[in-house]
């Protein structure tokens, strides 16, 4: 096996929001595989996306060792595309909405994303309860998918991590 590949530090991608997400149990991350330095061992599952699991109570959120954290300072809108992006710099994965920093996570001993991994999840199961909604599918459309291998740069006033110099004056 003479395989190659690069291991990365960023990923975004832009998934579509149809209006009927709004009120239907729907549900779709961007999932990331963190490695060690050696590359053989994972490190964490760093997930950013879009869930409505009860119908009612659609929310961006993203996942920590503590569970999901929902997102309040940016608000779905429907019918449109947003954009999901996951940064590492050093041990710490930033998260970020449409541009927008909304949290973070620390993963020691993590060195790089191995993979990424767009989900939809299926509510379609009598175990889950409450969130069992029988017969209900529905497609999730991910775009611009996008991965670097970055130096992110840090602006200090803002608290933002950028791809570029440029990007964090702007």
């Amino acid at each position: 096996y003479n395989q190659e590949g690069l291991n990365v530090n960023y990923f975004k991608g832009d998934l579509y929001l149809p209006a009927d997400w709004e009120t239907s149990h729907r549900r779709s991350d961007m999932w990331g595989t963190l490695y060690d330095t050696t590359g053989t061992t994972i490190t964490g599952y760093p997930i950013i996306g879009f869930g409505n699991i009860d119908g009612s109570s659609p929310t961006y959120r993203y996942w920590t060792d503590n569970g999901w954290v929902n997102v309040t300072s940016v608000t779905p809108t429907y019918d449109a595309w947003h954009s999901f992006e996951m940064k590492m710099s050093e041990d710490v994965v930033h998260y970020y909405i449409d541009g927008q920093f909304v949290g973070s996570w620390q993963f020691p001993s993590s060195s790089f994303f191995g993979n990424v991994i767009m989900q939809v999840y299926n509510f379609d199961d009598p175990s889950l309860g409450a969130s069992y909604d029988p017969g209900n599918e529905y497609d999730a459309y991910w775009d611009n998918l996008e991965t670097a291998t970055i130096n992110p740069v840090y602006n200090v006033t803002q608290d933002t991590y950028h791809t570029t110099i440029q990007d964090a004056i702007d």
